[in-house]
């Protein structure tokens, strides 16, 4: 396909990071809006030489042969980068149309067009049902418009992992990947089983408190009520920067990181619904990007948000380039969850957010904690049978239903390719609230349940982020005394804020 020429690996490693500063810095600009879609084809084009099997397979017989376990999990994270850099450049003008139909697809409200990329932050802020119900029939319209250009896509990906070597896409992310794929799968079952009972009454209770009757529920219901608009005046926008950056100074760092994170807040229209985390060059250069919607939600956002960037804006300048830009990001997804988790905590929302009585709004926020929990398992499992198959169209409905199921309340069939990542981030996610549980957990224990404004735990972390992402998960997991992934902080987490927050009568 691409023939290309033997390169020595100092050549690969140094094309790979110039590459990887391109396109991430175009993935930026896209993103927040700065420009209309997306260019990666000519970046990629530019650097073709590296998406060449010959490149791949000896970088693959250097792993094989590595003497070192250093050179080792450098070399295997560079030979994974190499093989989704053979997926990129193959795919590479479709993705940049899926970017360019986002960016560009409108709807009419009114009569009057509205960008697809705004109707998210406008359904979550409508009061009025009706009106919300709407707004989700127009985004689901938008998304139909989409399905043509997503089933090409699976079937690439499906093509490339053949043309890789493998027999089908799953057992390509699991070996490039190192994706515990087979052990998350009855993790999952077992999580949705025994999360389902406190969850399904507390959601009904919720439901029926707004008087939405639980065989209409639809996802946009859940979306504008874990928004909670009532406590806005509680999270103004003006104070979001200075209360967070006032928290991270207690723990001993910088916010910004002595400036080599930037904050990127601004309201564009082509700005993307989803907040993400630019590592253009780590530690040098990283942007936090949000589109803010309000209250709560941006506060979140933003320390979800921060957490990754935190971790890339703090890990060590002479680390090899491969753990402080490739690696498990179930790892900087664990330091995410931890920050965004502050939100739920009733500690935090009355010393940094100023509740005199957190506990109402805590009750919210630990059950949206616990359906994103569920849907993201559904997800996983989903995808895991998805993969298995050519043809994803029958598995539209069965998606709709799955997600249904786990979360309690209708979905959008037309979502149901919208949002898979094909190198499986849902395990990533998953993987990484499984180690933020243990991690939380043992910081609490040992800096006290205002663990989020310790020097010590501030010490902590910069030691970890300092690492970037140098080990798989599962090695973190045994730092902490674990064996491997293990659902059980979580679950007895789960166990204990459901009895306080939703006691059953």
């Amino acid at each position: 396909m691409r023939a290309g020429s033997n390169m020595t690996l100092a050549a690969i490693r140094e094309r790979c990071a110039a590459l990887y500063h391109e396109l991430a810095t175009e993935y930026y600009r896209a993103g927040a809006g700065l420009q209309e879609g997306l260019n990666s084809a000519a970046i990629l084009d530019r650097y073709a030489d590296l998406a060449a099997l010959p490149q791949l397979r000896l970088v693959e017989a250097a792993w094989q042969s590595a003497g070192n376990d250093l050179e080792r999990r450098r070399l295997g994270l560079l030979r994974e980068h190499l093989a989704w850099l053979y997926d990129a450049h193959a795919g590479r003008e479709l993705n940049d149309r899926l970017h360019h139909l986002e960016a560009t697809a409108t709807v009419s409200i009114d009569g009057a067009p509205v960008p697809y990329r705004s109707l998210q932050g406008m359904l979550v802020n409508e009061a009025s049902r009706a009106r919300r119900l709407q707004l989700a029939e127009l985004r689901a319209g938008a998304l139909e418009q989409f399905v043509p250009t997503h089933l090409e896509w699976f079937a690439e990906v499906q093509r490339i992992s053949g043309e890789l070597g493998y027999d089908d896409h799953i057992a390509r992310c699991a070996d490039l990947g190192d994706l515990p794929l087979a052990s998350l799968r009855p993790l999952c079952v077992e999580l949705l089983e025994r999360t389902a009972g406190p969850y399904e009454a507390a959601l009904g209770t919720l439901l029926a408190a707004a008087g939405i009757p639980r065989d209409e529920a639809h996802s946009s219901d859940l979306a504008h009520l874990f928004r909670v608009t009532a406590y806005d005046a509680q999270f103004p926008a003006e104070a979001l920067v200075p209360r967070v950056s006032a928290m991270v100074a207690a723990l001993g760092l910088d916010a910004r990181a002595e400036g080599r994170i930037t904050f990127d807040l601004e309201d564009r229209p082509l700005k993307s619904p989803r907040p993400y985390c630019s590592v253009i060059a780590a530690p040098e250069e990283v942007v936090l990007v949000l589109r803010p919607v309000g209250g709560l939600s941006d506060y979140a956002s933003f320390l979800h948000e921060l957490g990754h960037a935190l971790h890339f804006g703090y890990c060590d300048p002479q680390a090899p380039w491969e753990f402080r830009h490739l690696g498990d990001n179930a790892i900087t997804e664990s330091y995410a969850f931890l920050f965004d988790r502050l939100t739920v905590n009733p500690h935090w929302l009355h010393r940094v957010a100023g509740l005199a009585d957190p506990l109402p709004l805590a009750r919210l926020l630990v059950l949206r904690e616990a359906m994103m929990l569920r849907k993201y398992a559904a997800q996983l499992l989903f995808e895991l049978d998805l993969w298995t198959t050519s043809d994803p169209l029958p598995a539209r409905a069965e998606w709709a239903q799955r997600l249904a199921a786990a979360v309690g309340v209708q979905q959008v069939a037309a979502g149901w390719l919208a949002g898979i990542d094909p190198m499986f981030y849902c395990a990533r996610y998953l993987q990484g609230w499984l180690f933020e549980a243990l991690l939380g957990q043992q910081l609490a224990a040992a800096n006290g349940p205002e663990w989020f404004v310790q020097p010590a735990t501030g010490q902590t972390l910069r030691q970890l982020f300092a690492r970037g992402q140098d080990q798989p998960l599962r090695a973190l997991f045994a730092e902490l005394g674990e064996p491997g992934l293990t659902i059980e902080p979580i679950l007895a987490r789960f166990d204990r804020e459901m009895a306080t927050c939703w006691p059953t009568p």
